[in-house]
């Protein structure tokens, strides 16, 4: 970042017996660190805040949903 901070941009999968998202997830500092330990495919309990933001590609605008990451937990 502009600032010299540390981010992780991830995406993590929620299933149920309908259907399946995938989230994008932002982990800023030490949390950034954290998520670099984790394997893919395990099971984690992410507290955090919904966020949009929009940014323009090609001349077109698009809105992307977020959550900006607070706290991660390996379950």
């Amino acid at each position: 970042t502009p600032l010299g901070r540390t981010i992780i941009e991830f995406v993590v999968c929620t299933q149920n017996e309908k259907s399946i998202t995938y989230s994008n997830i932002i982990a800023w500092g030490p949390l950034a660190f954290k998520v670099q330990d984790f394997t893919e495919g395990c099971e984690v309990k992410v507290y955090g805040r919904l966020q949009s933001r929009e940014y323009t590609k090609n001349n077109s605008v698009y809105t992307i949903n977020e959550i900006s990451c607070m706290k991660i937990d390996e379950v």
